[in-house]
């Protein structure tokens, strides 16, 4: 889950400009009542649109999640860095 930046429609749009599919809830605010709204929807999901919630999830299982890139973009960072 994402919070918003922004309206909801501007984070897909980013996201999708971004070449990223979409992976998850966007919540308007990092508290109680902006979390449970997220929570609700992926529920509300879950249960009437099955189908939709499986693709979600296939989706963010094909998703690399590893340090594996991040780690590379920080070495070259680094040497940038001592370059500089």
């Amino acid at each position: 889950m994402r919070q918003r930046q922004g309206s909801r429609a501007l984070v897909l749009v980013a996201v999708v400009r971004a070449g990223l599919e979409p992976n998850g809830f966007v919540f308007a605010s990092a508290d109680v009542a902006g979390i449970d709204d997220a929570l609700t929807r992926a529920m509300n999901m879950w249960y009437t649109r099955n189908p939709q919630w499986r693709q979600l999830v296939s989706r963010v299982m094909r998703q690399d999640w590893s340090w594996y890139s991040p780690s590379l973009d920080y070495v070259e960072l680094y040497y940038r860095a001592m370059r500089s």
